[in-house]
């Protein structure tokens, strides 16, 4: 997640949720990982977005599109998969019709 907010966070916003047990948990968690600069916010394992959006499993990952909408339930994880695609591949298109100018270095990180 880190490397995916720093290639992408100019055109991509990215929100966590902990569904930790315990607030404390998290709160130590976010203490000591101050890299961790996205939105992150606790919400504990009963909220009402839990069983809106059909968590099932942790972690769960979905794309929102910048009107609110679901395009992706669930979304790409950040790590590939067993064929090698990862939300990076999503992301960078994402980026690419942003800035369609931009030139493409092959192999960038």
């Amino acid at each position: 997640m880190l490397r995916l907010k720093e290639k992408y966070g100019d055109d991509v916003s990215f929100l966590s949720l902990c569904m930790d047990k315990e607030q404390k948990t998290f709160d130590q968690f976010m203490k000591e990982h101050p890299e961790y600069n996205w939105d992150i916010l606790y919400i504990g394992p009963d909220h009402e977005i839990v069983k809106n959006y059909k968590v099932e499993t942790v972690p769960a990952y979905f794309l929102i599109d910048q009107g609110g909408y679901i395009a992706a339930a669930p979304a790409l994880r950040p790590s590939p998969d067993g064929e090698y695609e990862s939300i990076d591949k999503t992301f960078f298109f994402i980026q690419k019709m942003l800035h369609p100018d931009k030139p493409i270095n092959v192999g960038e990180p």
